[in-house]
């Protein structure tokens, strides 16, 4: 078979190398791989910054619910202190009460020994016989006034200190709320919704001169201060007045026995007691044993009329969030996604941003144009069980609930937020 000869000469020579270029595909995967670099690495840097989003997203809700959750805990930490003490306020109450009643029938018994040794003496001359049992009597009714000063001065010690955890509880809920919410990775309230701000007028489009800045710095300002969580009702949640507010307890008016001693029954054992111990060298007289209390501040009135506090916190609304960020490896600030234009041409070429490839927010001279979003989360709760009221069992819990938005009354935000 004759081969075809090799055409020769130099117009030739070019064409069979035209040819065998046309047919060789060495190298075409360089090109295809490159681009596929490119491209995979785009799209992974693309679902960084989306996971980091979402990541912003969960830690803003998390960082909200621990704060709900930790506020109503220490709210419920209060009541149940508040109720054990109101527990203690009875039963001692009840024992100082039962001890005075007691007292009182003692005066009353040395009357009744009184006249029986007044007619034992007349008529069969052994008054005597019966004075040791009268000495006993009188002696038990000397404690009266003293009792009634014990439940006095227990009174006036043991309600400042209520009023003082009803006053220290929504500062103290406070703090832990914010140190949850910082533990869980909260920005500081400042920042989070300055940021916030920012991407809400940005999805508006609302691009007004000087808002961005502005904007900024308020954030930069109030992002300073420490404060991680925060109330959306700080005035409900007893910041401002915690007294009136917070636990929403009050002091109530007793409720009978033991809280309200009768008057009267010291007064009857005083009647006896005048009349039947006066003659007694030891004991000494009950006006004597009265006088005594006096000087150690007993206002000399028989029986008291306590309150004791009585209420339930409502529930309260809180907001956490994460700060606006920069977008991950400063993308924005890459001139082949922006269409050749620098950063620094923004400012003087503002009205050709749209004809560049990247036409998101421009935040200024010198900073990233593209941002992972800013998230502000809000959740509800309050605190369950018992009421805080005159005894009882101490049971109050915390928990978070439907989110519900500050007002006159409870509405409902079910429909724009989630459920716990």
């Amino acid at each position: 078979m004759n081969e075809t000869p090799q055409k020769t000469g130099d117009g030739f020579k070019l064409l069979n190398r035209v040819e065998a270029l046309r047919s060789d595909q060495r190298g075409s995967l360089t090109l295809l791989a490159g681009m596929m670099v490119f491209l995979v690495t785009m799209f992974g840097i693309i679902a960084l910054d989306t996971n980091m989003a979402i990541y912003n997203r969960i830690v803003a809700q998390n960082a909200v619910d621990s704060a709900a959750d930790s506020a109503a805990l220490w709210q419920a930490r209060g009541c149940n202190l508040l109720q054990n003490l109101n527990n203690l306020h009875y039963d001692v109450d009840e024992a100082l009460g039962i001890a005075e009643d007691a007292a009182a029938a003692a005066c009353i018994a040395s009357a009744v020994l009184l006249a029986a040794e007044l007619a034992a003496d007349i008529f069969f001359g052994a008054g005597e016989a019966l004075r040791p049992a009268r000495m006993v009597t009188c002696g038990v009714c000397d404690t009266m006034p003293w009792i009634d000063l014990a439940q006095q001065l227990f009174y006036a010690l043991i309600m400042p200190v209520e009023q003082a955890i009803v006053d220290a509880t929504p500062y103290i809920a406070f703090a832990n709320a914010n140190a949850c919410a910082r533990g869980s990775g909260a920005d500081t309230i400042g920042n989070a919704i300055g940021g916030a701000l920012n991407g809400i007028l940005s999805a508006l489009g609302i691009n007004l001169p000087g808002v961005s800045s502005i904007l900024g710095g308020i954030s930069s300002v109030l992002g300073q201060i420490p404060i991680y969580a925060m109330p959306l009702d700080p005035d409900g949640f007893g910041l401002f007045s915690p007294e009136t507010k917070g636990l929403y307890v009050t002091k109530k008016d007793n409720n009978g026995w033991p809280l309200k001693q009768p008057e009267w029954v010291g007064i009857a054992g005083q009647v006896a007691g005048y009349a039947a111990c006066e003659d007694l060298g030891f004991p000494p007289p009950l006006e004597e044993s009265e006088s005594y209390a006096k000087d150690a501040d007993w206002d000399g009135t028989y029986g008291w009329d306590d309150q004791y506090f009585f209420g339930w916190p409502g529930f309260s609304t809180w907001i956490a969030g994460k700060k606006q960020q920069g977008e991950l490896l400063g993308l924005g600030n890459l001139a082949w996604l922006n269409g050749g234009m620098k950063n620094s041409d923004y400012q003087q070429n503002a009205d050709q941003v749209s004809k560049v490839m990247y036409t998101g927010s421009i935040m200024g001279s010198g900073n990233i144009p593209m941002q992972i979003p800013g998230f502000v989360a809000i959740a509800s709760s309050q605190v369950q069980g018992h009421p805080v009221i005159c005894k009882g069992d101490a049971d109050a819990i915390g928990t978070l609930i439907k989110v519900y938005l500050p007002g006159s009354s409870p509405k409902s935000g079910e429909d724009l937020f989630i459920y716990h």
